[in-house]
């Protein structure tokens, strides 16, 4: 154990430089928080109390995927029978991949009618090839085109959303029952077996998560709470909050500053949320910290449960290894963090989040490997900043400061201000 605990001082002492953090405005801006009064770090940073850090559910929705995919494979076999040639898995695949992309793109195209904004969007899937700006939204290319389109979509703060979103949800299932239908009853047995593919896909919107607020179930069927209030109520972006994911996903984190000092007081929990990514990007962690806690203890949907979780754990990560915190004091919480959400989609994934850990732990090898995929396939600027200043500080501690160096100068081009390329900064000064 004192073994343990030495190489978490190491650790936190080679990162963190001297104990404290540089605090003087550079071309990043402010650094961030600086340890107490007197070099002394801060012993206990803010806590979730033991046992609270559970699954954050979904786990047994994704499990309703196969057995539907399976489940309507198997009565296509039944009724139509595979075609010669082994090709008949194929053509069921391709529907299923039709219906997937086709609903996507309706989901995009009535994104207005619905009352949904775009925060993201991918062309593809895969790691990056490149990025762009397009009408202040970020724009990622992605080399494989299994998914065409792979949208972030915001609900917005407008009257009657959970009406419009029950009428556009109509629309979708029927645009796809119809295609469905017309490729089953067009007589060639490939095309049947695609139509039973996209009519596979149709099934699985409309059963998969029915209890998710989000799901094609609950908009049609709940959007509802028993007491009258929309379920959607916690995923509400005001304008501001909205323009302000949207810049900081660019990179542009004084932008969005400027769009939530703007703007009017508003209750809503994604202004709250995004408030605290903001607090988390700018090196306020101790505030970060402590809205990410509220954020988790005041969300009811699971999705949101979890990117409060995430940005938990990597606010206590980048207090570690800026030296405001013991490692060994948050290196229990990270990886109960990790156990609960590896089982279930995160928005923005866990890869960098595990490269802070390993870091951490004194694993650089691990730390740089995990923080160049996590870089590869971060979902924005903002994400693959903080994953190429988590690659660098990991390289600095490999001894390979020109390396560090050149990431960290790409770091300063996708997001200004980030304070963990401060640390990292930090820990190359002589």
């Amino acid at each position: 154990m004192r073994a343990g605990r030495d190489v978490f001082g190491r650790t936190a002492r080679a990162l963190s430089g001297s104990g404290a953090v540089h605090t003087s405005e550079d071309a990043n801006g402010p650094a961030g928080q600086e340890p107490a009064a007197g070099g002394d770090t801060p012993p206990v940073p803010p806590l979730l109390p033991p046992g609270v850090i559970v699954p954050a559910g979904g786990g047994r929705a994704t499990r309703w995927v196969p057995l539907v995919v399976a489940g309507a494979a198997g009565v296509a076999a039944a009724v139509n029978g595979f075609p010669d040639g082994g090709n008949g898995p194929w053509w069921f695949l391709g529907g299923f991949a039709l219906g997937l992309n086709l609903s996507t793109l309706l989901f995009v195209a009535l994104a207005q009618p619905a009352g949904t904004g775009l925060l993201t969007l991918s062309v593809g899937v895969g790691p990056r090839l490149g990025s762009a700006v397009v009408r202040g939204v970020m724009v990622t290319l992605r080399p494989v085109p299994v998914l065409l389109l792979v949208p972030h979509l915001a609900f917005l703060d407008r009257p009657g959303l959970p009406r419009w979103m029950r009428l556009t949800t109509a629309a979708r299932l029927l645009v796809l029952v119809g295609v469905s239908a017309v490729l089953i009853a067009s007589g060639g047995d490939g095309l049947r077996l695609a139509g039973y593919g996209c009519a596979a896909f149709t099934v699985m919107l409309l059963v998969l998560n029915p209890r998710g607020a989000t799901s094609a179930w609950s908009l049609l069927f709940r959007p509802h709470r028993n007491d009258g209030t929309p379920r959607l109520a916690e995923w509400v972006f005001d304008p501001a909050s909205l323009a302000a994911v949207r810049a900081m996903s660019a990179g542009r984190l004084d932008e969005a500053r400027r769009a939530l000092d703007a703007a009017a007081p508003y209750a809503g929990q994604r202004r709250r949320a995004v408030t605290a990514v903001l607090a988390w990007a700018e090196g306020r962690l101790d505030e970060a910290a402590h809205q990410a806690m509220e954020l988790y203890a005041d969300s009811e949907a699971a999705e949101l449960k979890a990117a409060a979780l995430r940005l938990y754990a990597l606010t206590l990560a980048d207090g570690a290894a800026a030296g405001l915190w013991a490692p060994e004091v948050v290196l229990p919480q990270i990886g109960a963090v990790r156990t609960a959400l590896q089982s279930r989609p995160v928005p923005g994934g866990l890869s960098d989040l595990t490269a802070m850990e390993a870091l951490l732990r004194g694993d650089m090898a691990r730390a740089q490997r995990l923080a160049a995929g996590a870089a590869r396939v971060a979902p924005d600027a903002l994400g693959r900043a903080a994953a190429l200043a988590t690659r660098a500080m990991a390289l600095s501690l490999l001894r390979r400061p020109g390396k560090a160096q050149d990431l960290l100068a790409r770091a300063r081009e996708l997001t200004p201000g980030l304070h963990r390329i401060a640390v990292a900064e930090n820990r190359l000064r002589p």
